[in-house]
């Protein structure tokens, strides 16, 4: 098979570029034919060059045919946009004839991007683990040493790889009249970053690895976005950028200033004020986190302590929910609520109205303190523009944000309603502030933040609308400056310091937790694991009542029926609830794949009676579940293994062989722990921490009863 494969490098056109293509004959895991074939590939491909080769595994390119037909219609519908006038009327005629070119000169190859091409990660990760078939190729290529840029008008450069520069530096050297804002770095592996390249929107990144794409987007020639990832992807398709692509190499500038220029870019690091929402200090800025985002700030500046919970409900939408704590006020009669500290509620929301552009800047608006009391009720427009580690913003506000009142309402050219603000106290809990909002003298607030040298320190800037002189519940403060200064230390990706001095006066701090919750899970610790899933079929008949039980130690549902028609096997639960049903149904999955023989079982059905009522059912494709927990399976060739349909059409196969048939279960219950908790009112915080059962008797499948039983073990009511 050895020499089989070498024959066909020393044939092959592309051998110089290839290293090593090889032609899969047996169906096997990509892991195991790196384990077993690759050291003696690499050593033959070696001999081959005169000794000299060396293979490059992070350029792995798994060859599927059956992707072909999908690349090459993805190919041409490219070509079909870049030539059609309507898709980007501001690009020259020659500009387009040219990409059109280059994208024409492109072929669709059928290559597959691998996740990873170690094969040890491969073996523990078997779900990304391709299964190779006979017809397919794995080409591993020759370590290229430069990479490629692509310009909008389909002219390419090389450039010597080196480990200290980014696409925003490659770029440069191309071209140094070029003003790129984005760029497209399509790595060897075919994973692609599509990554900021000027001032104000760069962005933390991967350099590129040799033999990598970066395809540019300059104002000059003004693609569209979809039209320059369309490209990024038809690149990634390509394999490794091999060198002189482009008949000549360009080596990187030596001089002092480039060295300079090329440290890592960063991201534009956002922080939350005191107010706990995302801003300098006092003030707010225009920016926003990404969706889903959520941050718990705590802070300290006499006389308030505030707890705020922030979420980014949308990527242009952030709301905050505030506690606040007035140290030098009572919250009411000593003798109703004793030494407790005043306490007041608020919530927050911004708006994004404009994004960040090369020339304009990022734009908001926002609400403080909408509802209730309106202690702190302000409203204010805010714009921010980032100048590489320099972010500035500047705003208006209106009500306690713009307190200094030194500057008339502009909005009183629309009406002179606005010229004047009503009282704020209200003193109604829950209604909202809206016949004072954006009325009233108005104050300019803005700043600045730096991001130091030293990525977790941030320093920040700024000047204050408020001038403290008109605090509620008349409790003016001292301030000698209208200028802020603090300094942020990013303990930990999720957890910021501040230490801030406000006021001329007065030295603040904070604490803000912090996250993305799209990326968090709970782990399922308590959940049974599934059982390994493999490629063999079982043969022999197994004991139905150790299936049973099994499926039911899985879920911890009662199997009522498990029969058998024809093709399928189906199996009915009771009362069978939960939060995650794909979780449930691979474990089921996994169980009737072990157990039920033959390769004719093709479908799994999973059926489930609410209180004697049909429900809905999951169907599990048996062969397409297996092959995608088995092995990684080209995009194209995906199928959807299970299958939700929210009714089912009853539990009766006239030719079914049943082989489990039980009655409906008459008693169950949960025992377990409970707190019951009251916080924020005048009389603090109220607990109570027990023991409770539940339980449900059935008399039939359709008529039950339900009881709790609670024991208190601990309280703290008898001091109220």
């Amino acid at each position: 098979r050895l020499l089989t494969v070498l024959i066909f490098i020393a044939l092959s056109v592309q051998q110089a570029n290839a290293g090593i293509v090889a032609e899969i004959g047996v169906q096997e895991h990509l892991s195991q034919w790196l384990n077993s074939r690759y050291v003696a590939l690499q050593s033959g491909a070696t001999q081959l060059s005169g000794g000299v080769d060396t293979l490059y595994l992070p350029g792995l390119a798994w060859i599927v045919p059956e992707e072909v037909l999908a690349q090459e219609s993805t190919r041409r519908l490219l070509l079909e946009q870049i030539k059609s006038s309507e898709i980007a009327p501001g690009v020259t005629r020659a500009d387009v004839s040219a990409l059109a070119r280059f994208v024409s000169s492109l072929q669709a190859t059928g290559r597959v991007v691998v996740e990873k091409t170690d094969p040890r990660w491969l073996e523990v990760n078997p779900q990304y683990d391709p299964m190779l078939k006979k017809g397919q190729r794995i080409l591993v290529p020759s370590r290229p040493t430069s990479v490629t840029v692509v310009k909008g008008d389909g002219s390419t450069c090389q450039v010597v790889h080196s480990v200290t520069l980014y696409a925003r530096d490659y770029a440069r050297i191309c071209d140094s009249a070029a003003s790129p804002q984005l760029a497209w770095v399509v790595q060897p592996d075919g994973l692609i970053q599509r990554v900021g390249v000027a001032s104000w929107n760069e962005n933390e990144q991967n350099p590129p690895a040799p033999g990598a794409w970066v395809v540019v987007s300059d104002s000059r020639i003004p693609w569209p976005v979809t039209i320059m990832e369309q490209l990024a992807r038809l690149l990634a398709t390509q394999g490794v950028a091999a060198d002189e692509f482009t008949g000549h190499i360009i080596s990187a500038p030596q001089e002092r200033g480039w060295a300079e220029a090329s440290h890592p870019p960063r991201d534009n690091v956002v922080t939350a004020s005191d107010w706990g929402t995302i801003g300098l200090i006092q003030t707010p800025t225009a920016r926003m986190e990404s969706a889903g985002h959520a941050a718990l700030t705590m802070s300290r500046t006499v006389p308030y302590t505030q707890m705020t919970g922030s979420m980014q409900l949308m990527d242009w939408l952030e709301m905050g929910v505030r506690w606040t704590s007035i140290s030098n006020r009572l919250y009411g009669p000593v003798n109703f609520s004793g030494n407790q500290s005043y306490k007041d509620k608020s919530i927050d929301f911004k708006l994004r109205l404009l994004g960040e552009t090369a020339v304009l800047p990022e734009l908001a608006v926002g609400l403080r303190d909408i509802g209730g009391t309106g202690l702190f009720a302000g409203e204010y427009l805010v714009s921010s523009k980032r100048t590489g580690d320099f972010d500035w913003s500047l705003g208006l506000g209106w009500g306690y944000m713009g307190a200094r009142g030194d500057m008339a309402n502009p909005l009183s050219v629309i009406s002179q309603k606005f010229a004047v603000r009503p009282n704020t106290n209200v003193g109604v809990a829950g209604a909202v502030n809206a016949t004072s909002m954006f009325k009233g003298r108005t104050s300019l607030f803005g700043g600045l933040q730096y991001q130091t040298p030293w990525n977790p320190v941030l320093l920040k800037l700024e000047y204050d609308g408020n001038n403290y002189q008109h605090e509620p519940l008349n409790n003016p403060q001292k301030q000698n400056s209208p200028f802020n200064f603090g300094v942020v230390y990013r303990w930990n990706p999720g957890v910021d310091l501040a230490v801030n001095w406000e006021r001329g006066t007065t030295l603040g701090a904070a604490l803000t937790l912090h996250g993305d919750l799209s990326k968090f899970f709970m782990p399922k610790i308590n959940d049974p694991e599934s059982e390994a899933v493999s490629l063999d079929y079982p043969i022999e008949e197994p004991d139905w009542n150790q299936v049973m039980a099994l499926l039911e130690e899985k879920t911890s549902w009662r199997v009522l029926q498990i029969r058998r028609a024809g093709s399928e096997v189906i199996v009915r639960f009771q009362n069978a609830d939960a939060h995650n049903w794909n979780g449930y149904m691979d474990r089921i999955a996994s169980v009737l794949h072990k157990y039920v023989p033959g390769k004719n079982i093709l479908l799994f059905r999973i059926q489930s009676e609410q209180h004697g009522m049909a429900m809905h059912e999951f169907q599990i494709d048996r062969h397409a579940w297996v092959e995608a927990k088995t092995g990684f399976i080209p995009t194209h060739q995906r199928k959807n293994s299970i299958v939700e349909r929210p009714e089912m059409d009853g539990f009766e196969y006239p030719q079914s062989e049943t082989l489990i048939d039980r009655s409906p279960e008459i008693f169950s219950g949960n025992t377990g722990m409970y707190l019951d908790h009251s916080f924020g009112g005048p009389e603090g915080f109220l607990y109570r921490l027990g023991l409770a059962t539940r339980g449900n008797a059935y008399f039939r499948p359709d008529f039950w009863w339900t009881g709790t039983l609670q024991y208190s073990l601990t309280d703290n009511y008898n001091k109220f």
